[in-house]
């Protein structure tokens, strides 16, 4: 009787193991549906755009496109080129400054070509969100939304690459395979075609203003803003005015009463801020969320308080003498040696003891 029992119980254990043997073959032999597991992600979409505010600053961790955008690279083709700043202050950095500075770089030349690389890799971050977005005919509003984000970040990634390079190819689709990214440039005009669709589309479909806790992400005004810039660059004077006056209009927007503080903390996201690429260093955070720009720029003292960076930006003669008689943007922007730059209370970074603000107001 208790053989007889032994049976039985390994009877009834064999029968679910041969059901379940049975249950995954059939649930294995079934045809793959065209979605991939990012696709059926509970807020994938939501998920991919918001990476795109931190790709574009992240110079770490993969996928970074912070190098094209914020980071050497990208001060070579937008500083070093303009008549606005000298590398005087970093002997190591000069040769390589004047390369670009003169215009003789090259496709070879290691800055020009991370510049190239990280706005390419950027753009397939944001063609890969707007796959994922028509793959599943998002069109709910808050995907819409997502949907004008992620096009107004490909039109700021293009904007950079056509006014550098010109001709450049158009990748507006997400590379499946390899040899779908090996295409032919196209002309300029095109691609600002391509620009001027994605920034019009953002523009209707972004909202005005976000609420507090999203304080920073792109807004309505923004894509306005930037399409106005990117109609300068082609001379069409009166599109870019209707979009100017349109922002203005808004009334969400002002001048900073005190220009320097722009430049500090307290000035990040302030009255006149349209548009940010936001970073921040504290302890702990490596170099995740900072930006390079401000090593680069600040203030090469040698050692002490005012060794703040490498000295990669110091002022022309040229950009001196544009200012106008009394304005004030002067002394906020240019730091003469020798020479103190005030307290902290009027936009100084010496710890002098506070003294009243005697600088006049912008009006």
């Amino acid at each position: 009787m208790q053989q007889f029992k032994k049976m039985i119980m390994g009877a009834l254990l064999l029968v679910p193991v041969v059901t379940l043997t049975t249950g995954c073959k059939k649930f294995l032999d079934r045809k793959p549906l065209s979605i991939t597991t990012d696709d059926v992600k509970v807020g994938a979409l939501e998920g991919q755009v918001l990476g795109l505010y931190g790709a574009v600053r992240n110079s770490k961790d993969q996928p970074y496109c912070g190098d094209g955008f914020e980071n050497i690279p990208w001060v070579a083709m937008n500083g070093f080129r303009s008549d606005d700043a000298e590398n005087v202050a970093d002997p190591g950095a000069s040769a390589w400054h004047q390369t670009y500075d003169n215009f003789q770089y090259t496709k070879d030349d290691w800055g020009a070509g991370l510049y190239w690389d990280k706005h390419y890799v950027f753009i397939g971050l944001c063609n890969d969100a707007l796959d994922v977005a028509a793959t599943n005919n998002y069109t709910d509003p808050a995907s819409i939304v997502n949907i004008a984000e992620a096009k107004f970040w490909r039109a700021y990634s293009y904007f950079d690459l056509v006014r550098t390079f010109g001709d450049v190819p158009k990748i507006d689709f997400k590379i499946k395979n390899p040899a779908d990214g090996n295409k032919a440039k196209a002309p300029a005009a095109e691609i600002y075609a391509l620009i001027d669709a994605d920034l019009t589309y953002a523009e209707q479909h972004l909202p005005a203003q976000w609420e507090a806790k999203f304080k920073g992400r792109l807004t309505s005004y923004a894509a306005k803003t930037f399409h106005a810039k990117a109609l300068l660059y082609r001379q069409q004077w009166a599109n870019a005015l209707t979009l100017c006056k349109e922002v203005i209009n808004s009334t969400q927007y002002s001048l900073a009463p005190q220009y320097w503080k722009i430049f500090k903390k307290e000035g990040e996201l302030n009255s006149e801020s349209i548009f940010e690429i936001q970073a921040s260093k504290t302890a702990g955070d490596g170099d995740v969320y900072w930006s390079r720009l401000g090593q680069c720029q600040g203030v090469r003292g040698g050692s002490g308080a005012w060794d703040l960076g490498w000295g990669w930006n110091t002022p022309t003669a040229s950009l001196e003498a544009s200012y106008e008689a009394g304005d004030v943007r002067k002394d906020a922007t240019i730091l003469y040696s020798n020479q103190s730059d005030g307290v902290t209370n009027t936009g100084g970074y010496r710890q002098n003891p506070a003294q009243p603000d005697q600088r006049p107001l912008l009006e």
